[in-house]
């Protein structure tokens, strides 16, 4: 008796389970055809999301209290200069990098007599550094910085 189970799992087992793996069926109505052309060929091409409203309460919520907390992440320093026309430098300079970089908020700080420029909220040093790497080139003086950091900016 034992010798027959032993059969039945070692031998038919692996085979009933490989048979079953091959018998899945392929819509033919997805063969050769984009999802993209599908989507667009039976509405407007907009997809619609369903999803129950407590996910969104809970991610509401995960967003609140993490911003409330200690958000510690990096900043590009990018310029600082406490001369009498530091004010208008420094907005030509957050001008520049608001072109240059639209994907990243740019700040400008006063701390008397100090004007300065710092941008984007990253949250690791590897980040920064897509960034730094461009930026120094324009700005010799730059240098990343840990930051408190807006975690989450919609």
């Amino acid at each position: 008796m034992v010798k027959i189970f032993k059969y039945l799992l070692t031998v038919l087992l692996p085979l009933v389970a490989y048979k079953s793996l091959n018998a899945q069926e392929i819509d033919s109505t997805l063969v050769g055809n984009d999802i993209f052309y599908l989507l667009s060929e039976h509405n407007d091409g907009s997809v619609k999301i369903n999803q129950e409203n407590s996910i969104k309460e809970a991610f509401s919520i995960y967003i609140s209290n993490k911003s409330k907390g200690s958000n510690r992440g990096y900043r590009i320093f990018v310029y600082s200069n406490s001369n009498q026309d530091a004010r208008s430098e420094t907005a030509k300079v957050v001008a520049e990098l608001e072109e240059a970089y639209p994907g990243h908020k740019v700040y400008r700080n006063y701390k008397a007599p100090v004007f300065s420029v710092q941008i984007g909220n990253f949250k690791t040093k590897s980040d920064a550094m897509k960034i730094f790497s461009t930026l120094i080139q324009s700005y010799p003086g730059a240098k990343i910085v840990r930051a408190k950091i807006d975690w989450y900016t919609f």
